[in-house]
């Protein structure tokens, strides 16, 4: 029984000083709450401002209460500079939120009181009691400090009504009454007004996390990573040094089979906590796919910086799983630089990287490789992809190709798309196996015929049956190809594809 009043006590507590949130919500969420506080502060001061401009207008105009004009333009100009001095010098100060909060809140209440003292000292404060309500509510803090802000003005209100009004007890008993009356439930409706929308705000940041957050990792997503990625190359470019780090896990599907799938998913956690220890929390770190990391670091002013986080990652990748297995399991890293002298958009940096990446994992993989190095303009070959479920058809028309392009590999038709998109603007040419899982050829001609982007690739369908070849064409595809293969068909094949496809997306003049 002592132990649930403990309990009780402890959440009653709580909830007075906290809230319907976390205690640490607001050490967590400080610069977000700052920021909200601060925008919210700057409309008060200058809704204030514009109100007694209005005021002092009809103080001159009507020709009344000339006796206040003196004090109402000493408080025009003190909500007007404010209002100027954080639309200018403090337009992003939003660690001075609390402060300015506390100065308007202060201006406010002293105002509110007198008003309904000193100006008027034969009648009820009617105008602090709205005050009480509505001040408070402005700031987002813990719900104690609002309720506190409220007890001293009512505390001030108190002392100066006595005082003031003591030719009219029975005003002054009218307002002490309001008063002991009024804190009580300002005080809860200020708690209940702000637990909403803390719990509202809790939910949002929640929902944020997730929507941006790989579940399995704990780090970005794709989608998240992406925009990340995008909007700081775009705001930097020409600026600051940057670095991308595409980490592909080598055979990561051994991993799976050997193990099983649920130490699969542990050591793609591993990897990246890992990336969160190596790398700066200003950088971006995301899972871009099964087995596949995205690192963007930024502001990078040593390229043997990028390298030695580079091995760091390969040497402690094979230390993950070294208490389970003697095998070692390896990554393969592509990496690509913007500069200052050559900035790169992001699209421009992946596909850079990625290109690096298949030339690290051609090499023998469990290694790092820069584009500058692996590729220079005489040995850089174009992209195609074969699309195949069958292990031995992708062999024998790799076989073909290997020579003068290099070759990407798809077991299905979403890692078709998948990669269709990844490798958008450097695929060359795709040989589309129509029977495969999850996706068949079928859905993936609908898919591309859909998207502008990739849609301009040529397609060769791999055949063996009697597929609508009408219907393929109307899709997109481009050619044939009919299985057993003849190697000398194929390359005429898609060479005479190519060739359709740079004159048919030339630009006429």
């Amino acid at each position: 029984m002592l132990n649930r009043v403990k309990e009780w006590c402890r959440k009653v507590v709580h909830y007075c000083i906290y809230g319907k949130v976390n205690k640490n919500f607001y050490s967590f969420n400080k610069n977000l709450l700052n920021q909200i506080n601060y925008v919210t502060i700057r409309r008060a001061y200058l809704f204030a401002s514009i109100l007694f401009c209005c005021l002092l207008a009809f103080i001159l105009t009507a020709g009344k209460f000339k006796d206040l004009l003196d004090i109402y333009i000493k408080i025009t100009i003190f909500f007007t500079a404010i209002a100027v001095l954080m639309f200018t010098v403090l337009k992003k100060g939003y660690h001075y939120a609390r402060m300015l909060y506390y100065i308007f809140a202060a201006a406010v209440f002293a105002l509110s009181i007198m008003v309904g003292t000193v100006m008027n000292t034969d009648k009820p404060a009617v105008c602090f009691f709205v005050v009480l309500v509505i001040v408070p509510v402005i700031y987002v803090d813990k719900p104690v400090y609002s309720v506190l802000i409220s007890f001293l003005a009512c505390v001030a209100f108190s002392i100066v009504t006595i005082s003031v009004k003591a030719a009219y007890p029975d005003i002054v008993s009218l307002d002490l009454i309001n008063v002991v009356e009024c804190f009580p439930i300002s005080a809860v409706f200020v708690v209940y007004i702000r637990n909403m929308y803390l719990q509202y705000m809790q939910a949002t940041i929640i929902f944020q996390e997730k929507s941006e957050t790989d579940r399995l990792t704990g780090i970005s997503n794709k989608a998240c990573t992406d925009d990340l990625c995008n909007g700081y190359l775009k705001s930097k470019k020409g600026i600051a040094n940057s670095a991308l780090l595409v980490i592909d896990l080598d055979n990561f599907k051994c991993i799976n089979d050997t193990l099983g799938h649920r130490q699969g998913d542990e050591f793609l956690n591993r990897a990246g906590n890992l990336l969160k220890e190596i790398f700066r929390e200003k950088d971006v770190i995301g899972r871009i796919g099964g087995d596949e990391f995205l690192v963007l670091m930024k502001d990078v002013s040593d390229i043997e910086v990028v390298s030695k986080k580079a091995a760091m990652i390969g040497r402690k990748i094979q230390n993950i799983f070294s208490h389970l297995t003697v095998t070692q399991f390896t990554c393969s890293i592509g990496i690509s630089l913007s500069t200052r002298e050559e900035p790169l958009e992001y699209h421009a940096m992946f596909c850079r990287a990625d290109r690096a990446l298949y030339a690290a994992k051609k090499k023998g993989k469990n290694q790092y490789a820069f584009y500058e190095d692996a590729y220079s303009e005489a040995e850089n070959k174009p992209f195609m992809l074969i699309a195949d479920d069958n292990e031995v058809s992708r062999a024998v028309l790799c076989s073909c190709f290997e020579e003068e392009y290099e070759v990407l590999q798809a077991e299905n038709g979403a890692q078709v798309l998948e990669n269709m998109k990844k490798h958008e603007g450097v695929l060359s040419v795709v040989l589309l196996d129509m029977e495969m899982p999850v996706m068949n050829g079928y859905d993936v001609l609908k898919s591309v015929q859909n998207d502008k982007g990739i849609g301009q690739v040529p397609i060769l369908i791999i055949t063996e049956n009697n597929w609508n070849e009408l219907r393929l064409l109307e899709l997109g595809a481009a050619d044939f190809i009919s299985k057993p293969f003849d190697p000398d068909v194929i390359r005429k094949s898609v060479e005479n594809a190519r060739r359709v496809s740079a004159t048919a997306n030339s630009p006429v003049l």
